[in-house]
């Protein structure tokens, strides 16, 4: 009987110490609505991170660069964006103390091409002299409108750059308020299929090739590696899942 009665309280014991474990932290993730983070996609809906040992949340928004302040306000843990919001966020701080939550990049997922987009009337870039763009200022687009006046040597003062949210790119064009809209997909597709022979195309691809950024905090990769890395192979795997199956990207 006393056997019995050690043995009741031993697994009473372990059981107790067993829920009294820590439950692993709920992660948030920031991905962008875009062809790009594709990986993300896959990632999430094949239960990728979840097999990786990750309790990740994802959440998809318009940008990079809204995706770049919520991570440096502590909303999410890891942010997908272009290098042109984490870059002028660099620029912007270099002679400022960073604190933990200083953004540092975990790797590079993508290259691809960029389009540009623009109106029936407008020929060639160098036609928009004296006109107007809209594009989203902060995001890569912004970066490419200025990769476009170089190539093509024009004049940056020439042109009023409209600041827009993507979302309203497409409306701003066809109702004539812009000459011309710099934005990325799954916009542009969905632009073409909205307004189909309103607007022509720009292939930037020669202008451009993109790359899709994996950020997190200084904090974050230095207290807990262990996340990164697991993340990290997440991806690996999604992207391996890309390449192998063709069906994916249609």
């Amino acid at each position: 009987m006393r056997l019995k009665i050690l043995l009741s309280l031993l697994v009473f014991f372990l059981v107790a110490c067993r829920s009294e474990e820590p439950a692993e932290p709920t992660l948030q993730l920031a991905g962008v609505n875009y062809l790009g983070d594709l990986p993300t996609l896959v990632a999430s809906k094949n239960n990728l991170f979840q097999k990786h040992h990750l309790n990740l949340e994802v959440s998809l928004s318009e940008s990079g660069k809204q995706n770049l302040d919520d991570l440096l306000a502590g909303k999410v843990d890891f942010a997908l964006m272009a290098p042109t919001p984490f870059t002028l966020d660099k620029l912007a701080n270099a002679d400022t103390p960073r604190q933990g939550n200083e953004p540092v990049i975990l790797g590079n997922l993508l290259h691809s091409t960029r389009m540009n987009l623009k109106g029936r009337n407008i020929q060639t870039v160098n036609a928009l002299k004296g006109g107007k763009v809209g594009l989203s200022k902060g995001t890569n687009a912004e970066y490419l409108w200025w990769l476009y006046t170089v190539f093509y040597q024009l004049d940056a003062d020439s042109v009023e750059l409209i600041n827009l949210p993507v979302t309203e790119l497409g409306s701003a064009l066809v109702e004539g308020k812009v000459d011309a809209i710099v934005t990325w997909q799954p916009w542009t597709n969905r632009y073409i299929d909205e307004y189909a022979d309103q607007i022509e195309q720009v292939d930037g691809s020669h202008v451009y090739s993109a790359k899709w950024l994996l950020v997190t905090t200084r904090q974050m990769a230095e207290e807990n590696p262990e996340y990164c890395q697991h993340l990290l192979e997440a991806y690996v795997e999604a992207i391996r899942l890309i390449q192998s199956d063709t069906d994916i990207g249609h």
